[in-house]
C-alpha cells in the first residue's frame, strides 16, 4: 500500500474514532435535526473520499470499486453515528453509500493525479465535518447576527491547521499514488510520431 493511501486511511479512521467519540459526548446537547445531519456530512465525505480512492486504485474494474467503497462508505456512516440512536445510523448508512457510489464513478473516470487531488479535497471536507460538532450546540433559534469579530479568527485558523496537515500528507508521496496509465494513453494517441 503507498503511503499517501496509508495517510488517507490513517486520517479517516481518526475521523470514525473522533466522531463516535464525540456522538456519544454530544448527544444530549444536539438537537434530534442536528443529530442527523452530522452522520449525513460525515457518511458522505467519507463514503466519497474512499470511493475516489477506490476508483482510481481499480480503475477499470467499477463493481469492485464501488463495493468495496460502498462497504467502507456505510460502515463509516454508522460508525459517525453511533451515539445518536436509529435515525442517525440510518442517516449515515445511507449518505455513506451514496457517497461511495458517485466517489467510485469519479475515480474511474478522471486520471490518479486528479484522484489524488480529489481525495485531498474530500479529506479536507471530512476532516472539517467534525467541527459541526463544536458549532451546532452553539447555533441560537432565532438570532443569525455575529455578535463579535473574533469570531472569523477561529475558523481561517481552523482551515490553516486542517490545510497544513493535509499538504503534508499529501507530500508523503511525490508521484501518483498508482501508475497513470489514462494519461500515458492519451499522450501516445496524441503524439504517434514520437513513437519512431
Amino acid at each position: 500500500m503507498a503511503s499517501f493511501q496509508t495517510f488517507v486511511f490513517l486520517t479517516i479512521s481518526f475521523v470514525l474514532i473522533a466522531s463516535a467519540f464525540l456522538s456519544f459526548k454530544m448527544r444530549k446537547k444536539l438537537k434530534h435535526s442536528y443529530s442527523m445531519m452530522i452522520p449525513m456530512s460525515l457518511g458522505t465525505n467519507i463514503g466519497l473520499t474512499i470511493g475516489i480512492l477506490f476508483g482510481a486504485a481499480f480503475s477499470g474494474n467499477l463493481f469492485q470499486s464501488t463495493l468495496i467503497s460502498v462497504v467502507i462508505g456505510m460502515t463509516g456512516g454508522i460508525v459517525s453515528a453511533i451515539g445518536f440512536g436509529i435515525m442517525g445510523w440510518l442517516e449515515g448508512f445511507m449518505a455513506g453509500i451514496m457517497g461511495a457510489m458517485m466517489g467510485a464513478m469519479l475515480g474511474a473516470m478522471i486520471t490518479a493525479a486528479q484522484a489524488e487531488t480529489m481525495v485531498n479535497i474530500f479529506l479536507t471536507l471530512t476532516v472539517s465535518s467534525l467541527l459541526l460538532y463544536l458549532i451546532v450546540p452553539h447555533i441560537p433559534d432565532n438570532d443569525s447576527t455575529i455578535r463579535s469579530k473574533k469570531w472569523f479568527l477561529k475558523p481561517i485558523f481552523t482551515l490553516l491547521l486542517v490545510a497544513f496537515y493535509l499538504l503534508y500528507g499529501a507530500q508523503t508521496s511525490n508521484k501518483p499514488f498508482m501508475p497513470d496509465s489514462k494519461s500515458k494513453t492519451t499522450v501516445e494517441m496524441q503524439h504517434p510520431s514520437s513513437q519512431k
